[in-house]
């Protein structure tokens, strides 16, 4: 049987402050994470890779085991 999850990503930016931040929202479960506010000159690209792509693995992994 195919199982399907909804993720909803949302993205502020405020250029006048040069800062933003990510939300997600996982539909089914009603479990959120987020990253930042995180100011747009530092070097923020690997670690939102990172935080984006670990949720999604989460998820796989978990959807994966259950029956």
């Amino acid at each position: 049987m195919e199982r399907t999850r909804t993720i909803a990503v949302t993205i502020t930016l405020d250029p006048h402050e040069e800062m933003f931040s990510v939300e997600g929202y996982e539909g089914e479960s009603g479990d959120t994470w987020e990253y930042g506010p995180t100011p747009l000159w530092s070097d923020w690209k690997d670690a939102l890779k990172e935080k984006v792509g670990n949720e999604i693995v989460g998820w796989v992994e978990l959807m994966s085991e259950e029956e």
